[in-house]
């Protein structure tokens, strides 16, 4: 009689941890399909900007997954030199970290990014083949607009765009080989 009862309660408590188990497979089956961005990723870029020279850098990306997969961490470290600082060397001058998941309340994939110069945001991602896209206004390049995915060759390319005269703008691109 007693294994009966014992029974019971782990078929009663197995029954009540199911509908969690099951909640929790959705946003873990959407972050799946950027699981082939996760890695360590090396290699170059570089950023223009309108009256400044275009700028070359070498770059660094971990991705990683979390949290059995409900959430990717990005960190860019990008170096290089800066010709007014040349007695500096390389230096590191973009430098960000981003946390992105799938928010099953609200039915969509959100990011937050984190940069070295304290600005913050918090963005919906759009995700398809793999790849993600964002898009947000900054006070002084107006709306932007981000790319990650992985090219057919297996690169890990980035880009950023911005609104410009009735169309966009690019003004950073980076390509990167997987390292791990």
């Amino acid at each position: 009689m007693k294994s009966f009862t014992l029974s019971l309660i782990l078929l009663g408590s197995l029954a009540t941890t199911l509908p969690a188990q099951e909640a929790m497979s959705l946003p873990q089956a959407k972050m799946q399909e950027l699981q082939a961005l996760v890695g360590a990723w090396e290699g170059t870029g570089w950023v223009e900007f309108e009256g400044t020279p275009r700028r070359e850098f070498t770059a660094i990306e971990e991705v990683e997954s979390k949290l059995d997969g409900l959430v990717l961490t990005m960190e860019l470290t990008g170096k290089g030199m800066l010709p007014e600082l040349e007695e500096l060397g390389e230096i590191v001058f973009h430098h960000s970290f981003g946390i992105a998941t799938y928010d099953a309340v609200d039915n969509r994939y959100r990011m937050a990014t984190f940069r070295e110069d304290g600005t913050i945001r918090i963005v919906d991602v759009e995700v398809s083949n793999g790849g993600m896209e964002w898009s947000y206004d900054d006070p002084e390049l107006g709306t932007v607009r981000n790319t990650v995915r992985l090219t057919e060759s297996g690169m890990y390319y980035a880009a950023g765009s911005f609104r410009h005269e009735g169309g966009w703008r690019q003004f950073y691109k980076l390509e990167l080989e997987r390292k791990m």
